[in-house]
């Protein structure tokens, strides 16, 4: 049986202090720059739809992401998500699973969304979300609310978005604690064909509110570099990756001030290009 150590055991209860005060498995420690385009002209992951469902009206190609990401440098507290986004001629669809905690306290969500364009400047979308959240002794809990969310094309480099998750608070099935609605407002700025700045106020009820900010830029196609901030985790991020024809692989890693770095890999594939409305 391996051995637990004092500090290990302090590192993880903070972990799961952590894990409790984000009601929504698909927040990333590692990699928070994953659906940052969701305030973009052309979202390049997944995962913009956790961030706005409206998001995923303009993503234009048959598009995978799988991430792993290890909290604190802790194998114990990993996440993996993966994200799938479907273009038809009826809407756009997106798809996604994510599975995260520590040993006797575990998280796993389902997600579906759909978004569609209303006319040239307006997008919306709507996302539907199960969350499952098993504790040792207590056995497991689960909920389904629902997320709303828009975007605003304001000019050609400009986009801004409001999202509402969870707007009724629905309670865990069989009573007593309700989730929290959370409130989010971004913007994205295009500054050239190779450099993107978004910024994200993100508020969840009955916690401070959280600022999401950071910029990504491409030294040429093939490779990118991020860095930004999280003020409700107290914690900065940086990373790069490269993009070989229809494969994108990004590395990242967070430092938190008081619990340490997180490391996070990002794979993204194009499985087709372009679509039809």
């Amino acid at each position: 049986m391996k051995r637990i150590t004092p500090v290990s055991l302090v590192m993880t209860m903070l972990c799961c202090v952590h894990l409790v005060r984000a009601q929504s498995g698909h927040l990333s420690v590692a990699i928070p720059f994953a659906g940052a385009t969701a305030y973009g002209d052309k979202p390049a992951d997944p995962f913009v739809f956790f961030v706005n469902p409206a998001a995923l009206a303009r993503v234009d190609n048959l598009l995978l992401g799988v991430c792993a990401e290890q909290r604190f440098g802790l194998a114990q507290a990993a996440q993996y998500r993966m994200g799938l986004v479907l273009p038809t001629r009826q809407g756009h669809f997106g798809f996604g699973l994510n599975r995260s905690g520590i040993p006797g306290f575990t998280e796993n969500g389902l997600a579906l969304g759909y978004a569609r364009h209303l006319g040239a400047l307006v997008d919306l979308g709507i996302r539907f979300q199960y969350h499952n959240r098993r504790i040792t002794e207590y056995g497991n809990r689960a909920a389904m609310f629902a997320a709303l969310g828009m975007t605003w094309h304001f000019t050609d480099k400009v986009y801004g978005g409001l999202s509402v998750e969870n707007p009724t608070r629905v309670a865990w099935s069989g009573g007593g604690e309700r989730l929290s609605a959370v409130y989010r407002a971004g913007l994205g700025y295009a500054a050239s064909a190779g450099m993107y700045c978004s910024a994200e106020l993100i508020h969840e009820e009955g916690l401070p509110a959280d600022v999401l900010a950071g910029i990504q830029y491409a030294i040429i196609p093939e490779i990118k570099v991020y860095a930004g901030v999280r003020s409700g985790l107290g914690s900065y991020y940086a990373g790069g990756g490269i993009h070989w024809r229809n494969l994108q692989a990004y590395l990242s890693v967070s430092r938190h001030r008081q619990l340490g770095f997180s490391p996070g890999l990002l794979l993204l594939l194009r499985l087709s290009d372009g679509h039809s409305n």
